[in-house]
């Protein structure tokens, strides 16, 4: 589960949550995010 600190290092271009999402978006993994952290980002 990402929290808004992560969400914050995504936006930066942090090359390991990058690959991570990148991951998500083609099937190879499972991103949970809670409602509440993209408004705390």
């Amino acid at each position: 589960m990402l929290d808004h600190t992560a969400l914050l290092a995504l936006g930066a271009g942090y090359p390991a949550l990058s690959g991570f999402v990148v991951d998500a978006a083609e099937g190879r993994a499972a991103v949970h995010v809670p409602a509440l952290c993209p408004t705390a980002a």
